[in-house]
Order: structure tokens, then C-alpha cells, then sequence
């Protein structure tokens, strides 16, 4: 891909973050809300308008 002596180039290190960043969607946030569903079962949740 590159070099010993060159540095990684701009787009290697974008796609490396992309790359990161779709596991992390893909893995991390289902876990967080299923989690969260399964802590706020039988509960309703309402949100209120914000004050003007």
C-alpha cells in the first residue's frame, strides 16, 4: 500500500475511519438499544414540548 518511509495517505486514514465507524454501527448500537428497550419494558415515555 505504501512505503516503509512513507506515511499513510489521506484517504487510507478516511477509510480507516469509515471502516471503524460502520463496525461500531453495526456491533456497539444494537447492544446500547436493545439494552435500553429491555430497561424501559412496560414503561411509557412521553417527551413534552419545549417551553417558549
Amino acid at each position: 500500500m505504501f512505503h516503509k518511509n512513507e506515511r499513510p495517505s489521506k484517504w487510507g486514514l478516511l477509510y480507516l475511519v469509515l471502516a471503524v465507524s460502520i463496525l461500531f454501527s453495526v456491533f456497539i448500537v444494537p447492544k446500547v438499544a436493545l439494552a435500553t428497550v429491555e430497561r424501559t419494558r412496560g414503561q411509557i415515555v412521553t417527551a413534552e414540548p419545549p417551553e417558549k
